[in-house]
């Protein structure tokens, strides 16, 4: 916010001095300022969420206001290869689920193999 008042303060000041156009883009530049900031808060909370009980495997996703969530039969839920951006493709019956896309690359291999193994439990 400070930095958006500087830029129109400096604006005004050059435009007062007689450069007319800087005016115009400081408001651009506080315009991209502010969409970036509602960005940023849309998708602050994103989270994916994946708990294995006894009987079932849970997945919660939220990306910005969608919220998705599934269920699977653990003994029907297997574990199979992405090809999209190495993600984790759970797999159940004809639906599948790609997760880790909050988790970081050289992270998801490890965490697939606990996936397996919580599966295997």
């Amino acid at each position: 916010m400070i930095l958006g008042i500087v830029s129109v303060l400096i604006g005004t000041i050059f435009f007062l001095l007689g450069a007319t156009l800087i005016l115009p883009f400081s408001f651009i530049e506080v315009l991209a300022l502010v969409v970036a900031y509602f960005y940023i808060a849309l998708h602050a909370n994103d989270f994916e969420r994946l708990r294995v009980d006894s009987d079932n495997v849970y997945f919660e996703s939220k990306f910005g206001s969608r919220l998705h969530e599934e269920k699977f039969l653990k003994s029907m839920t297997r574990v199979l290869p992405s090809d999209r951006k190495n993600l984790i493709n759970l797999c159940h019956g004809q639906r599948n689920i790609l997760f880790g896309y909050n988790i970081h690359m050289n992270s998801r291999s490890i965490l697939e193999k606990e996936i397996k193994r919580a599966l295997q439990i």
